[in-house]
């Protein structure tokens, strides 16, 4: 059986062997994703093929605004660009390795909640991937970004000394990072408020999606990994050796972003602005912080967060 990073996504459905509309969704939806190993460098290259998730909902991004949408200017809007330049790359390594475990727990009652999370992930690689676009043909290296990501997901994961479970940890990781992001922006409205609304609709409807599916990955975990010692260190290693590459790769595309920015100027007080809503009093950091410590907590489940 293949593993989960060289395994089609359609391959990792059809083992679940249930015949359901669901999975006729999902067949639809993830219909010729592939994993980075089963790229050719020829598709490596070119923008990814899309095909329409069954269950979709569409945003009609402004293109002339891609690089100005959000309310506080370029930085914050590049700011949440690059989180959808990781986006695409980062949805297809949650989808591949979170079936891959699914197939592997005993529990049936998972397996609608684990399609759920597939049709949600599906929806969001593929706006995002259109977003992205966007980007670049406004001048900005998008698709080259994209596909540094894919690469080192596949470099640092990808191969057969990484074993399934650390890439599900991983996968635990990301998913716990969007839920805490997601909760915050849909608590407090005023952080999109008088954003252009195409791109505040599409960053709320993601946001409501990853708080529904915050669980899912986890007790997928327990029930194939496990909740005790091992399976805690595990889950801890991953924070520690994947973490600061994520951040490192983060703040890579924000920089080239801003880099290849010709049109937009940057001022001190937009600057100020930016800096305030990362570290200020009722910025990101302090509010996602607690959040992360309780991740760090033998005993933490998305759950226990609220929704």
């Amino acid at each position: 059986m293949p593993d989960a990073q060289n395994a089609p996504i359609e391959y990792l459905i059809s083992v679940t062997n249930i015949e359901s509309e669901n999975v006729v969704m999902e067949r639809s939806a993830l219909k010729g994703l592939k994993t980075p190993q089963t790229l050719s460098k020829q598709e490596q290259s070119q923008p990814p093929k899309l095909t329409k998730p069954g269950r979709h909902t569409h945003f009609d991004l402004p293109a002339d605004r891609v690089s100005d949408w959000h309310v506080q200017g370029v930085l914050m809007s590049h700011f949440l660009n690059t989180m959808s330049i990781m986006a695409p790359a980062v949805e297809r390594f949650t989808m591949s390795n979170t079936m891959y475990f699914q197939r592997r727990t005993e529990l049936s009652q998972l397996r609608p909640r684990v399609m759920e999370l597939l049709s949600q992930e599906a929806a969001h690689r593929f706006e995002h991937t259109l977003y992205n676009r966007l980007l670049e043909a406004a001048g900005l290296p998008a698709a080259q970004l994209e596909r540094q990501v894919e690469k080192l997901l596949n470099a640092a994961l990808g191969g057969q000394w990484v074993s399934p479970s650390f890439r599900l940890a991983v996968v635990l990781m990301f998913e716990h990072h969007a839920a805490l992001v997601s909760k915050m922006t849909l608590e407090r409205p005023e952080l999109l408020n008088g954003s252009v609304n195409a791109f505040k609709q599409l960053w709320l409807w993601h946001a409501r999606e990853e708080v529904q599916h915050k669980s899912v990955a986890y007790d997928v975990w327990i029930n194939a990994v496990g909740s005790g010692v091992k399976a805690y260190l595990l889950r801890i290693g991953a924070v520690v050796l994947a973490g600061l590459p994520t951040l490192v790769t983060a703040l890579f595309i924000f920089t080239a972003l801003l880099a290849a920015e010709r049109n937009r100027r940057i001022d001190a007080r937009s600057a100020w602005h930016f800096l305030k809503g990362f570290v200020g009093p009722k910025g990101v950091v302090p509010t996602i912080a607690p959040g992360w410590f309780r991740y760090l907590l033998p005993g933490f489940h998305p759950d226990k967060e609220g929704s």
